[in-house]
C-alpha cells in the first residue's frame, strides 16, 4: 500500500472488503524485498535507455536532456516521487538514391508492395525539406522525380489490380460452368432483386419532375354526361347585321 501512497488504515479497509484477512502489522519486511525489485528494475531500465541513446547519436555520450520531478501528491510531503529524463535528438535526412528507388519500383509484382512503396514514397517526399540541397535546382528535381516514380507506382497498382480481377472473374466462371449453372443466372436474379426492390420504387418517385402533380387516379376515366342546350322558346330575334349605307361622292363645280 506505500507504493500508492496509503498506510495501514486503507489496507485494512481494502482487504475487509475484498474480504481478505487482516494485512500484517510489520511491513518492514515485505518493504526491503519492494525496494530491491523496485531498485534492480530502475536500473536496467536507465542502462538500457543510456545505452539506445548513445547508439543513436553513433557512439557519442554528449547529449543534451530534459530533467523534470514531480511527485504524487501536491506539495513537498509526499514521499513517493518520480523524475524524468529525456533526451533530445536531432534529425538529419538524407536524400535516397533515385535508381535504388527506381529498381525498387521496377521488381514489384504485387498490390501490397505497391501500397507499400507508396507510403515510404510519400515519407521521402514529406522529408525533402528536412534535407540540405546545394541548389534550389537540385532540390526540385528531385522533388520532381520521387513524384514521378510514386505516380508510376500507383500506375502498376492499378495494373495488376485490374490483372487480380481478370483472373478472379475467370474462377468464377470456370467454377459456374463446373456446377452446371449459366453465367447470367445470378445477373438475372440480381435485376429482379433490383426490380422489387423498395428503395428502387422510392427513386423512381422522387427522379420525377417535383412540378408535376401524380397520385394513383391519374388513369381514371370519368365519364362525364353530355350537355345539353336549352333553346329559348321566346320569339326569334332578328340577328342580321344591318346594311350598310353607300355614300356618293358629287364633284365640285
Amino acid at each position: 500500500m506505500r507504493c500508492i501512497g496509503k498506510g495501514a488504515e486503507s489496507a485494512v479497509m481494502f482487504c475487509g472488503i475484498m474480504n481478505l484477512p487482516p494485512p500484517p502489522t510489520k511491513f518492514t519486511k515485505f518493504n526491503n524485498i519492494l525496494l530491491q525489485a523496485a531498485r534492480e528494475t530502475c536500473e536496467e531500465s536507465m542502462a538500457e535507455a543510456v545505452h539506445d541513446a548513445v547508439e543513436e547519436n553513433e557512439g557519442g555520450r554528449d547529449i543534451a536532456v530534459a530533467v523534470d520531478g514531480s511527485w504524487q501528491k501536491r506539495g513537498f510531503s509526499s514521499k513517493n516521487g518520480v523524475v524524468t529524463v529525456t533526451s533530445v535528438d536531432t534529425v538529419v535526412c538524407e536524400a535516397v538514391s533515385i535508381p535504388d528507388v527506381f529498381a525498387v519500383i521496377q521488381a514489384i509484382n504485387t498490390t501490397h508492395q505497391c501500397l507499400k512503396a507508396d507510403a515510404r514514397l510519400a515519407e521521402y517526399i514529406a522529408a525533402i525539406p528536412l534535407i540540405n540541397f546545394e541548389r534550389t535546382e537540385d532540390q526540385i528535381n528531385y522533388e520532381m522525380d520521387l513524384l514521378s516514380i510514386q505516380e508510376e507506382a500507383r500506375l502498376k497498382f492499378c495494373t495488376i489490380k485490374q490483372e487480380e480481377f481478370r483472373l478472379e472473374n475467370e474462377r468464377y466462371k470456370e467454377l459456374l460452368n463446373s456446377w452446371g449453372l449459366p453465367d447470367n443466372n445470378y445477373q438475372t436474379q440480381s435485376k429482379k432483386i433490383q426490380q422489387n426492390h423498395p428503395l428502387q420504387k422510392k427513386q423512381k418517385t422522387t427522379s420525377q419532375d417535383p412540378t408535376e402533380c401524380n397520385n394513383r387516379f391519374n388513369n381514371l376515366t370519368v365519364e362525364e354526361p353530355p350537355e345539353k342546350i336549352e333553346i329559348d322558346q321566346s320569339e326569334d330575334e332578328d340577328v342580321t347585321p344591318p346594311v350598310r349605307k353607300k355614300y356618293m361622292l358629287l364633284p365640285l363645280q
